[in-house]
């Protein structure tokens, strides 16, 4: 039977679709520059600004009324550049999520064939392994149909010898003046003859290796999978296992923290409270 002449994959491959950027290169290398430029003066400023929180004195009331005013506005500076930035900023997210979409459309899309493609070339060289294997057996099997048939012929051989040994030796008792009872008696006893030894034959058959193919390599790689969470915290708890393995959901403990401040009891697990300055209606 003709094996099947596959199509090459080149051949149905066109050439990468393309998205219209509206940011050119050179306009992003202008975005760089303006932000390096921005990101400047945002930090001398921050120099300035964290020198005039250190060097504020409040000793009195009507110091800590005027800091109370400077935080507002500082407040109110965070509301301002968030919402002053949030349309650039949304753009700009909105391009990565444009640009990565499309990468992760591509990018499945090959993944998807290399996966499909490698099951296939893999099922290939497990059933060349399982034809191996099964040549092996079958020669073995023959070598132990070759092995029986010998032992047979050395178990005849040793009977007849056995055999040909006590008519011999009934002969040569006849011979000497034995009666006839004791001639009877000598060729009415069991049979025994030599043990035979007939060496096993053990197949060797060299495995074969599964056909190399060019540009991929198999490797095994290992993973664990948690099959029984509540196994495994005992374990940690009992210090059989490093508590690395687990990890703690802070983000679930703090809205549980929050919904239940009272009354929250997770053994090992305490509720602290935490006090930040909100701003004042």
């Amino acid at each position: 039977m003709e094996a099947t002449q596959n199509k090459d994959i080149t051949a149905l491959v066109k050439p990468l679709p393309t998205l219209p950027i509206v940011i050119s290169q050179s306009g992003l290398e202008l975005l760089k520059q303006d932000i390096a430029i921005a990101s400047n003066e945002v930090s001398e400023l921050s120099k300035q600004l964290n020198e005039w929180v250190d060097n504020l004195v409040i000793t009195n009331t009507e110091q800590a009324q005027d800091a109370g005013k400077q935080w507002t506005f500082m407040k109110n500076k965070i509301k301002e550049v968030e919402a002053e930035m949030e349309p650039q900023v949304a753009e700009a997210l909105l391009y990565h999520r444009t640009l990565t979409g499309f990468r992760g459309l591509n990018t499945t899309m090959w993944q998807a064939g290399v996966d499909k493609l490698g099951k296939k070339i893999k099922t290939f060289q497990d059933e060349e392994a399982r034809k191996a294997r099964e040549e092996a057996a079958k020669i073995q099997a023959e070598l132990d149909k070759q092995a029986a048939e010998a032992r047979r012929i050395a178990e005849e051989k040793a009977r007849r010898e056995a055999e040909d040994k006590r008519i011999a030796e009934a002969q040569a008792a006849e011979a000497a003046g034995a009666t006839q009872e004791a001639v009877t008696e000598i060729l009415s006893a069991d049979v025994i003859p030599e043990p035979v030894y007939v060496p096993q034959i053990q197949a060797i058959v060299m495995p074969k290796e599964p056909a190399k193919i060019e540009g991929m390599n198999t490797r095994k790689t290992y993973k664990a999978e948690v099959v029984d969470i509540k196994a495994l915290l005992a374990a940690v708890a009992a210090g059989k296992v490093p508590v690395e393995a687990i990890k703690v959901d802070q983000s679930f403990l703090d809205k549980m923290a929050k919904a239940m401040p009272e009354t929250l009891a997770y053994p090992g697990v305490k509720v602290v409270e935490v006090e930040t300055f909100v701003k004042g209606r």
